[in-house]
């Protein structure tokens, strides 16, 4: 089981602020392409484009916000099982 705490910020009106287990704070979209850029690098594109696509974006910048908790959460558990087993 994973458990992660995550919460996001807006420190200005367009500037959104990303929280993972009390560490940060990391910039929303990087954090993301990240763990994203690594899982299509070893082969799971689909996944990450399923992902996108689960939480109302065509591409990684046009998921809202307001979905963004539940997408990290998200990221962070396909990843954990695809990398680490």
């Amino acid at each position: 089981m994973i458990v992660v705490k995550i919460e996001v910020k807006e420190s200005i009106v367009t500037d959104y602020l990303l929280f993972v287990d009390g560490d940060g704070p990391f910039n929303l979209l990087e954090y993301a392409r990240y763990y994203l850029a690594k899982m299509s690098q070893v082969g799971y594109y689909g996944e990450v484009k399923e992902l996108i696509i689960g939480h109302g974006g065509e591409k990684l910048s046009d998921v809202p916000v307001e979905n963004f908790v539940d997408f990290i959460g998200e990221v962070l558990k396909l990843y954990k099982e695809k990398t680490e087993g």
